[in-house]
């Protein structure tokens, strides 16, 4: 079992920041998901590829001071922000650790196992699953949270330049990440590892107005999957400023007074 390199990572110190702005974006949804799998307090959690620990920290308040949650990710620098954000909220029930989950090993086990936006960088999903649910006792659950990178988004009336943007960033996932339909093969992957056939759920976000916090979350998200930091080629040649790109696309929505859609978010868990 292996893992291909995190694609999202051109530019550290705003990459960290993304991250941390993401986090609070997928909050509620990964919350929804945490309730699915009845975590509650008392609880062991381990979270694989935690980040910056924004789902480590969703689940040490779940927990309550009396539950335990670990979160482990490759990246050391993703890990020190991940201990001093959960310094700076005060929470004694999380720990972080950099390693991998090929060279993780722990001897009680966890109630759930969770990870978000992880399977994308597998290169083999099934060795993966499996290695992620030997960790979970009998009884409990295994859940993730995952980016749809082969939805067909919606802006409506059409933005040209909010769809050209949203594009190219499905474009250099599919490129980039080994498993970056698994959004779309939850089930025959549970299957192949031998586990049972998961429940699903899917959301999508959606904004209109001048949608200010998904401008954000695609400018940067497509300025971290660029070589270069201030501006990028999109499809057909056109070069966009990176740095004004959020202030553009909010102003081409606004302009068109459209709605639009950004990545759909797909989470699929199943009992032990």
């Amino acid at each position: 079992m292996s893992s291909s390199e995190y694609v999202l990572s051109h530019h550290s110190d705003g990459e960290i920041k993304r991250l941390i702005f993401e986090s609070e974006m997928l909050r509620p949804i990964t919350g929804r998901m945490l309730s699915a799998v009845n975590v509650r307090p008392g609880m062991r959690v381990l979270d694989i590829g935690c980040g910056v620990g924004g789902m480590s920290r969703l689940a040490a308040d779940l927990v309550g001071e009396n539950g335990f949650v670990l979160g482990i990710d490759r990246k050391e620098n993703a890990i020190e922000v991940a201990s001093f954000l959960a310094g700076v909220s005060k929470l004694s029930n999380v720990e972080f650790r950099c390693c991998s989950l090929e060279d993780f090993e722990d001897d009680e086990g966890f109630d759930i196992v969770v990870g978000r936006c992880v399977f994308l960088f597998q290169n083999d999903a099934v060795s993966f699953l499996k290695r992620a649910a030997q960790f979970v006792r009998p009884g409990g659950y295994i859940a993730f949270h995952e980016f749809d990178n082969r939805r067909q988004f919606l802006s409506e009336p059409k933005v040209d330049l909010w769809d050209a943007v949203v594009r190219e960033i499905l474009s250099r996932f599919r490129e980039e990440c080994p498993q970056y339909d698994i959004a779309r093969r939850f089930v025959p992957t549970f299957s192949l590892a031998g586990l049972p056939v998961p429940q699903l759920c899917y959301e999508v976000p959606v904004c209109g107005g001048s949608a200010p916090l998904l401008c954000t979350w695609a400018s940067e998200m497509l300025r971290s999957l660029s070589s270069d930091p201030r501006r990028t080629r999109l499809e057909g040649g056109v070069i966009v400023d990176l740095d004004s790109l959020n202030i553009e696309l909010q102003r081409a929505i606004s302009d068109e007074r459209a709605q639009v859609e950004f990545l759909g978010q797909a989470c699929a868990w199943t009992q032990l």
